[in-house]
């Protein structure tokens, strides 16, 4: 069985591995709005509006 510092310290590793896949679930669904902005200034320029 394995002492208590070393499951600590594996308890640890596996927060700090989860605490990265969280933190990397919202960088990969980002949306570049850049290209939002400029699909919104092609409708506008070709008379779509929001309201319409």
């Amino acid at each position: 069985m394995p002492s208590r510092r070393g499951r600590t310290g594996r308890g640890i590793e596996l927060l700090d591995q989860g605490r990265g896949v969280l933190w990397a679930q919202p960088l990969d669904t980002r949306v570049d709005l850049d290209a939002v902005r400029l699909a919104l200034d092609a409708d506008a320029d070709a008379g779509w509006s929001r309201e319409s």
